[in-house]
């Protein structure tokens, strides 16, 4: 599959091509095994992963959606650009970067299936948490 959603990071879209992600919206979302890593905290999670594009912005964002890594003191949102992402052929989406409860800290995200809520796009323009537009 070729990913039409305007996706502006290479590694965004090798990923989503290879795990054929993409949904015919302006996101993706997709379930998945999540590994955190830090100098002094390693996790392993499962959680939804939505991809936000926003192409006015010339903009990717990915988000984990599973509060528990946050409570961990790891970041659950990524911009791309300002953190390093890079797509691993069979070990999935690698996001590295520094936080300032963490350090610096990676983030291993291998697609498990693609059952989830298809994400609403409109928190993600209107500036609302992610959270306050879950379900429950």
């Amino acid at each position: 599959m070729i990913v039409t959603m305007k996706v502006i990071d290479k590694n965004i879209v090798d990923f989503i091509n290879a795990y054929d992600l993409e949904r015919p919206a302006q996101a993706v979302c997709f379930a998945a095994t999540v590994f955190a890593f830090s100098a002094n905290n390693h996790l392993h999670l499962e959680s939804e992963i939505h991809i936000i594009s926003i192409e006015a912005k010339e903009l990717d964002m990915v988000y984990v959606l599973n509060p528990e890594l946050k409570s961990k003191g790891f970041p659950d949102s990524f911009e791309i650009g300002k953190v390093e992402a890079s797509f691993k052929q069979k070990k999935g989406l690698l996001i590295s970067g520094s936080g300032p409860d963490c350090g610096e800290y990676s983030i291993l995200i291998q697609p498990t299936g693609k059952d989830c809520e298809e994400p609403d796009i409109s928190a993600y323009y209107s500036g609302k948490s992610l959270f306050e537009k879950l379900p429950g």
